[in-house]
């Protein structure tokens, strides 16, 4: 009884280091924010699994300066219309940013699956 608590014991350890050791995305700073841009290549519930496991939310829609950034540094390998989800959702439809495209696109299935996931946090 004791040997398999202390079983028990390690693998609760184990599960929980590797379970918050997820995240090995480096966030670029703008304007007193931090952002990344994770290949995912999933849908969007599991997108934002893949922001929330480096503590972050996912990005709203980007425009303006933060469009610029987003094409320019964090896009800056992507081809265009490759896709990136963002954190709109409403009744099983989901948005998400084009780039190299001057797109933006709303009303998609969320199971359908985009390239990568548009994430932000402070």
């Amino acid at each position: 009884m004791n040997s398999l608590f202390f079983i028990s014991l390690l693998f609760s350890i184990f599960y929980a280091k590797t379970a918050t050791a997820t995240c090995s995305t480096n966030f670029t700073p703008f304007q007193g924010l931090n952002y990344a841009l994770i290949p995912t290549n999933a849908d969007w519930d599991t997108s934002l699994v893949a922001c929330q496991d480096c503590g972050a939310d996912m990005m709203g829609m980007p425009y303006g300066d933060n469009k610029t950034f987003v094409e320019q540094t964090l896009g800056v390998n992507t081809v265009a219309w490759d896709t990136a989800w963002v954190n709109i959702k409403s009744d099983g439809w989901c948005s998400f940013y084009t780039f190299k495209s001057n797109k933006q696109f709303f009303g998609t299935n969320c199971e359908s699956t985009a390239a990568y996931v548009l994430c932000v946090k402070n």
